[in-house]
C-alpha cells in the first residue's frame, strides 16, 4: 500500500510539474507575441550562452557569484568623466552653471546608494554539488528541484540587460515558484553562470 501511495504521489508530482511548465511556455510565447515588432524580451536557454565557455566546469567546485563593486566604481567614475567631458566641450561656463552641478550631484548619489545597497548584500548566487543559494529567497535549491532556468533578455533600454530566471519547487509550500536574479555587475559573466548551472541540474 505504501508503494502505490508513493507512486500516486511521484505521478501527481509529474504531472503538476509538466502542467507548470507549460504554463512557463505559454506564458513567455504570450509575452514575446505582445511585443515581437521590438523583438522583446527574448528567453534564451542556459545552453546557448553556456556554449560560449571554453571548459566544462567542476561541479564539485564551489562558485560564489557577487556584486562587483570595483568594476561598477570603475564605470561609474567613467560615466561621470564622459558627462563632464561633454559639457566641458559646450563651454566652460557650463562647468559651474547650477544645473550642471545639481545634475552632477545627483548622479553621485544614485550610484552611491546603488553601491552601497549591493554592498550590503554582495553575494547573489552560492553554487555547489548540491544546490544553489539565492539572495532573492535567501534559501537553497536543491539540483532536482530545479524546474526550469533560462534567461531573460530585455532590449527596452540603451543596452540589453540579462535577467537569470528559476522556476523550481519549494518543499515548505508545496508549489512550484520562481525568482530573477539581475546579471549586471556580477563578478562572474553570464555565460559561467550559465555553463555553472547547466552542468549541475
Amino acid at each position: 500500500m505504501k508503494k502505490v501511495a508513493l507512486c500516486k504521489m511521484i505521478e501527481n508530482f509529474e504531472k503538476r510539474k509538466t502542467e507548470y511548465l507549460e504554463s512557463i511556455y505559454q506564458e513567455c510565447r504570450a509575452k514575446t507575441e505582445r511585443n515581437w515588432l521590438l523583438n522583446n524580451p527574448q528567453y534564451i536557454s542556459l545552453r546557448y550562452f553556456s556554449r560560449k565557455v571554453d571548459f566544462w566546469p567542476d561541479k564539485s567546485e564551489e562558485i560564489i557569484v557577487k556584486f562587483d563593486f570595483k568594476r561598477a566604481l570603475i564605470g561609474s567614475a567613467l560615466f561621470l568623466f564622459i558627462q563632464v567631458a561633454t559639457v566641458a566641450a559646450m563651454g566652460k561656463e557650463m562647468l559651474t552653471s547650477p544645473g550642471f552641478v545639481i545634475m552632477i550631484l545627483i548622479i553621485t548619489l544614485i550610484s552611491a546608494y546603488n553601491c552601497g545597497k549591493e554592498i550590503r548584500s554582495p553575494v547573489k548566487i552560492i553554487m555547489n554539488k548540491d544546490g544553489m543559494w539565492l539572495h532573492t529567497t535567501r534559501s537553497w535549491i536543491a539540483w532536482p528541484k530545479l524546474i526550469s532556468a533560462y534567461i531573460r533578455v530585455d532590449s527596452s533600454g540603451e543596452s540589453d540587460t540579462h535577467f537569470l530566471v528559476l522556476h523550481y519547487y519549494s518543499e515548505t509550500t508545496d508549489s512550484f515558484a520562481s525568482t530573477e536574479i539581475d546579471l549586471h555587475g556580477l563578478n562572474i559573466k553570464k555565460e559561467r553562470i550559465a555553463a555553472e548551472i547547466e552542468s549541475r541540474k
